[in-house]
């Protein structure tokens, strides 16, 4: 089993906030003051030197921020977590979309009429 020596790291102090992903596409659709950033799932895995194959457990994964950082880098990652709203960020983050699709569903929204107190829902 390999050695594992202690570092400190003061300079990835703001990597342990969510601050950094509200200038990042899809990180940013939900706030988690809990969170922290992508760019330090990518700094430990390169400093762990994961690769394609390896897996990943989150079991605190929140909105998702690790399983998006994996999805981007190749790597399987699992994730769970007991909020409700969390997992549901999650699998909103790192579906695969289909761009034409979602184009599409635009489209038809911003043709939808909003008619005060009238609630109504699209989709599948």
């Amino acid at each position: 089993m390999s050695e594992f020596k202690l570092v400190e790291k003061p300079e990835w102090g703001t990597l342990a906030t969510f601050i950094p992903n509200k200038e990042e596409p899809v990180y940013n659709w939900i706030y988690y003051k809990e969170g922290f950033a992508r760019e330090l799932v990518f700094r430990l895995a390169e400093m762990f030197s994961l690769r394609k194959g390896m897996h990943v457990l989150d079991p605190f994964c929140g909105v998702g921020t690790t399983l998006l950082a994996c999805k981007q880098l190749g790597l399987d990652s699992f994730g769970f977590d007991v909020h409700p709203v969390s997992v549901f960020s999650s699998k909103v983050k790192i579906r695969d979309y289909e761009t034409s699709v979602l184009r599409s569903e635009i489209k038809s929204l911003i043709k939808a009429k909003f008619v005060p107190g009238i609630s109504f829902c699209l989709g599948s």
